[in-house]
């Protein structure tokens, strides 16, 4: 085989990343741009992440599953910004918006739907080797191909095309027949077979949390970790609008936390990641509260002396630069015990080496020092010290070459 042709999954991803700037020329800049657009720079990268993920994993893993599924992802919403780029371009024409285009807006929103349900409980099922049957995982088959199902049968119920980012338009490829459903509850339905599928496919990942090995642990830890930074966000996105662009840039972190767990690069790397997470999440929330106590009691105490907020202020802020240091050392020591225990333990057994071996000049118990601390900080299954003895040590050579008398 020719080693200069293309391989199949690098020219996928190079067909794709072409039909995304293709596909962004037409939507980001359109003079009539659709409404939502942030949720269409959300699909074009999400799109691109998982293109490019899917694409180093096959090319590097072609017999992983997970490889396949994430490509096939990133396609999907290729595809998915694709039609919609089509559907917006033909719509802007001059008369009546084609058939055509309907079918695509339609089209576009369901092959969405369903990216982002296998990008969710289905892949996480099958993470990191493959799918791994039990009941849980066959009952988030069923409600996710129930979801799949109900996505299908949306593409033909008649009515107006369902979409923020068109003008109404009737579904050009509508059933009567099913035209009862178009005021039926289907959208809950998919929110509760949705959420169940989360559910079920989180309680079958802890149950195989418990039985895998440390390199599986470390695996499911990155994406754990990726996925709840978007999931935690979820309930502030209602609340604080600017929270919409956090979300959608948080979602990328999924691929490249899949990306890195499949191809163990710097896999245990993710306890330190968590617990530095974790340390600063817990000094912002403490100073913040420092800060807006200082405030309100320094308001109380000295407003009418000095009559302006800018003093109160700035005093709250040196109190909370001040307290920053001692709050990170007392905050970081326990989590740092849970999460690096590694660093810890490297820190305390040389620690305790320095302290042993500081005045000592006998030979054996330096040697016996050694052994042990290499014992205690490797866990080898044996461990032994040579010292070579003075009349085992090779004659200076000098710079002739001959050796010195």
């Amino acid at each position: 085989m020719n080693a200069s042709r293309l391989r199949p999954a690098p020219a996928a991803w190079l067909l794709a990343m072409l039909v995304l700037v293709a596909s962004g020329w037409i939507l980001l800049p359109f003079p009539r741009r659709p409404t939502g657009w942030e949720e269409i720079v959300w699909a074009i990268g999400f799109g691109m992440g998982f293109t490019t993920l899917g694409a180093i994993l096959v090319d590097r893993r072609p017999r992983e599953s997970v490889s396949r599924i994430a490509l096939a992802i990133g396609l999907a919403v290729v595809g998915a910004v694709a039609l919609r780029a089509f559907a917006v371009g033909a719509e802007a024409r001059p008369g009546p918006t084609p058939a055509a285009a309907a079918v695509a807006a339609n089209l576009s929103a369901s092959v969405q739907f369903v990216a982002f349900l296998a990008a969710g409980a289905f892949l996480l099922v099958r993470f990191p080797d493959g799918r791994h049957p039990s009941r849980l995982a066959n009952a988030v088959d069923v409600a996710l191909a129930l979801m799949v199902a109900s996505a299908v049968v949306q593409l033909f119920i008649p009515g107006p095309v369902a979409t923020s980012w068109m003008a109404p338009v009737d579904n050009p490829i509508g059933i009567a027949a099913l035209a009862g459903l178009h005021e039926s509850p289907i959208g809950g339905l998919w929110l509760a077979l949705y959420a169940g599928s989360v559910v079920l496919a989180v309680m079958e990942v802890a149950s195989r949390y418990r039985r895998a090995d440390a390199i599986v642990r470390a695996q499911i830890r990155w994406v754990v970790a990726a996925g709840a930074v978007p999931s935690l966000l979820v309930p502030l996105i209602f609340v604080v609008d600017w929270l919409w662009s956090v979300w959608f840039l948080s979602t990328v972190l999924l691929p490249v936390a899949i990306g890195v767990a499949v191809l163990r690069y710097r896999l245990f790397d993710i306890d330190r990641i968590i617990g530095r997470t974790i340390t600063y999440a817990v000094i912002t929330a403490i100073l913040a509260a420092v800060f807006v106590a200082a405030n309100l009691v320094l308001v109380r105490l000295f407003a009418e002396a000095t009559r302006s907020n800018t003093l109160i202020v700035a005093a709250s802020t040196l109190l909370v630069a001040a307290l920053f240091q001692p709050i990170r050392r007392r905050v970081q020591a326990p989590i740092d015990r849970r999460f690096n225990r590694a660093h810890l333990d490297s820190e305390r057994v040389v620690g305790s080496f320095a302290r042993r071996t500081r005045d000592e000049v006998d030979l054996a118990r330096l040697r016996d020092a050694v052994v042990s601390a290499t014992v205690e900080a490797m866990g080898p299954a044996g461990a032994g010290l040579w010292l070579r003895r003075d009349d085992q040590r090779a004659p200076h050579q000098p710079a002739g070459g001959a050796p010195s008398p």
